[in-house]
């Protein structure tokens, strides 16, 4: 283009340009060389995946003087929250003293943390000797009092009540935990009143025990709490006295004699 060079198109190393100028009968020209230099490469370091909530990372790359632009980054400085989950572009630029200006880019993954829950834990009874437990996803490690070989919970060694308990887990990128308890309940101690002896042709009599929230059953019980000998033949007759109590149930007989 008359007066334009343009070295895109030349290889590297020296190139002569001559001016030339006419006037009259004289024509004049001189030289001069230009030398075609290599376009600085730019290399960014590369970023391993990282975590949403993962500590801002600083930005390195060769030569000195590249610029670093892209969604979540400052100057150099590369923050995944900023950024977002996802893969992020992360473009570094040089502009040098002879007009060269070289961009280079890498992908930085920010992954999303894991979604970590910990199965139903139904109340359990204190005379259980341990439960399982279960977290999602798989491979994580359960924590707190009484816990053992990160998914047992040891109810021989933990008194009645609620016990906290957190499962953790991580994908090698991101890790994240979920909180649950574990309910002990207590085993329901029974006083079951002797009756003894009773006449066959006897009136039914009121059976009765502590707690009160039982059920009576065995030959001869009727209405919930009434014991009545003259269905039964005679000799012994065992009655049951059944309570539920949280996860607990326990059961007391007494033998009644007609």
């Amino acid at each position: 283009s008359g007066n334009q060079f343009n070295p895109t198109t030349l290889s590297i190393g020296n190139h002569i340009v001559s001016y030339t100028v006419t006037a009259g009968a004289c024509t004049s020209t001189e030289t001069i060389s230009i030398e075609v230099v290599p376009a600085p490469v730019v290399a960014i370091d590369a970023v391993n995946d990282v975590c949403i909530d993962g500590s801002p990372i600083t930005l390195s790359a060769t030569p000195a003087g590249v610029t670093f632009t892209g969604s979540g980054v400052s100057v150099n400085t590369f923050t995944p929250s900023v950024a977002g989950v996802g893969d992020k572009t992360i473009t570094g630029r040089i502009d040098d003293n002879l007009g060269c200006t070289v961009e280079s880019t890498i992908i930085v993954s920010v992954k999303a943390k894991p979604v970590v829950t910990i199965n139903n834990i139904p109340d359990v009874c204190e005379t259980t000797t341990e439960i399982t437990l279960v977290g999602n996803p798989s491979g994580g490690t359960f924590t707190g009092n009484n816990v053992n070989n990160n998914d047992k919970f040891d109810v021989s060694t933990a008194t009645v009540g609620t016990h906290p308990i957190t499962y953790t887990y991580s994908d090698g990128v991101c890790s994240n935990s979920a909180n649950g308890t574990v309910n002990v309940t207590a085993e329901p101690i029974i006083d079951f009143t002797e009756v003894g002896q009773i006449c066959k042709d006897a009136s039914p009599i009121t059976l009765t025990a502590t707690p009160t929230i039982g059920t009576f059953s065995g030959d001869g019980v009727v209405s919930g709490n009434q014991f009545n000998p003259t269905t039964l033949s005679i000799g012994n007759h065992i009655v049951t006295y059944t309570v539920t109590a949280g996860a607990c149930t326990s059961t007391e007989t007494i033998s009644i004699e007609v």
